[in-house]
């Protein structure tokens, strides 16, 4: 892994970076950990266990993972987290100017009062996530097919994101999984406070 931007929080901070995965065949949802052959990943040298990675009690590796416009975590428990260059890209612009580029020369915040807003950034913590395929379904009539279909879905979807919002701080999605044959709910903390706490110069970060 290479570290190649760094973002913060008000009591949560942000620090950018870049890595590779490489997956086992075939795309493995984390509420679908459970169905991977870890026998197979241990042999391999994974030294993680289901629960260490996502337990549904709250905890485990998975938990760190945050949505900043792309796939970010956090790296400290006071809230730094780390993402890609690019994914910062749009909030280094805005705080840069001709007479103080900071895509062209970098940024880093020496202590907290220094770091600058990332304006328009947002960073979504999952807090839950749960299969809503049958609430979706009985809200869509097997009668239905192409246009009405699709609306008749996308109604159920927005009705449900509202009824999940209603009297709570936080920010639901349904993501259609599978060419739409599950839908799974995701109920999401909803960071607003969002700084820029250290990003290399564009030279290093491209």
């Amino acid at each position: 892994m290479r570290i190649v931007s760094f973002l913060s929080t008000s009591f949560f901070s942000i620090l950018l970076l870049a890595s590779v995965v490489t997956a086992d065949e075939g795309m493995w949802p984390l509420y679908d950990l459970d169905k991977i052959d870890f026998g197979s990943l241990q042999d391999r040298g994974l030294v993680l266990s289901p629960n260490q990675i996502i337990d549904s009690d709250g905890g485990g590796i998975a938990s760190a993972v945050v949505r900043l416009g792309a796939t970010a975590s956090f790296v400290s428990a006071k809230g730094l987290i780390i993402t890609n260059h690019h994914v910062a890209f749009g909030a280094v612009q805005k705080q840069s100017s001709l007479e103080n580029n900071l895509i062209e020369f970098g940024f880093y915040a020496g202590s907290n009062a220094e770091e600058i807003p990332a304006i328009g950034y947002h960073a979504y913590v999952t807090l839950s996530s749960e299969d809503v395929t049958d609430q979706i379904r009985s809200k869509v009539s097997d009668k239905l097919d192409g246009k009405a279909r699709y609306r008749a879905t996308e109604k159920a979807i927005k009705e449900l994101i509202k009824k999940s919002e209603k009297g709570r701080d936080v920010k639901c999605s349904v993501s259609k999984m599978f060419g739409g044959s599950k839908y799974v709910l995701y109920t999401n903390m909803d960071i607003k406070d969002i700084r820029i706490v250290y990003i290399p110069p564009d030279m290093i970060g491209a």
